[in-house]
């Protein structure tokens, strides 16, 4: 957490936020299986804030950095996920409603458990599986397309997608990020 406010100090220029973004994280969408029926994952509720700005670049291209935190309620029992990401984007008008975000996410992924092991199917039978007895953390970049849709002059509704290891199509996996954004 104190990673997240040094951050969020970075980024705000003049001591002032652009705008705020509430929303959800889906990791792993289209990826993870969710049932014994196989079905995969397609939306879950993950809350996500995150405080931006936006840097008047060449032209009609802006920097739009940001940085957030996501709380993963979908984590296991005993299991405590949070993630800090840092986004890296750019912006370009489409029209007056539409914006088109592109660039690059960092996530900083920290699980955390007492230990044990769980019972879990696998395929025909179970296995058990480890759960973690210390604070793990990961770092991943992904690429990120999105695009955001203005409501008024102070509020929008933005999509990101993500890809995680977009050189590998066996490991390939996809998040999207939903949110409200307040400009302030």
């Amino acid at each position: 957490m104190k990673l997240f406010i040094i951050i969020s100090l970075f980024f705000i220029s003049n001591s002032y936020a652009k705008y705020i973004a509430f929303g959800t994280f889906v990791p792993y969408f289209q990826k993870e299986q969710v049932n014994n029926n196989g079905d995969t994952k397609f939306f879950e509720l993950n809350p996500y804030i995150g405080i931006g700005n936006n840097l008047s670049l060449a032209g009609s291209t802006y920097f739009v950095p940001e940085i957030g935190y996501i709380y993963m309620m979908s984590s296991e029992e005993e299991i405590r996920e949070e993630i800090i990401n840092l986004n890296y984007h750019f912006a370009n008008p489409l029209s007056s409603h539409f914006i088109l975000r592109y660039g690059l996410t960092t996530y900083w992924w920290r699980i955390s458990g007492k230990g044990g092991r769980k019972r879990l199917r696998n395929g025909s039978g179970y296995t058990n599986f480890r759960l973690p007895n210390k604070t793990q953390t990961s770092y991943i970049t992904s690429l990120m397309i999105g695009l955001e849709s203005f409501i008024n002059n102070e509020k929008s509704i933005r999509f990101d997608f993500n890809t995680m290891d977009s050189i590998s199509s066996e490991t390939r996996t996809y998040n999207y990020l939903l949110t409200v954004n307040l400009y302030l």
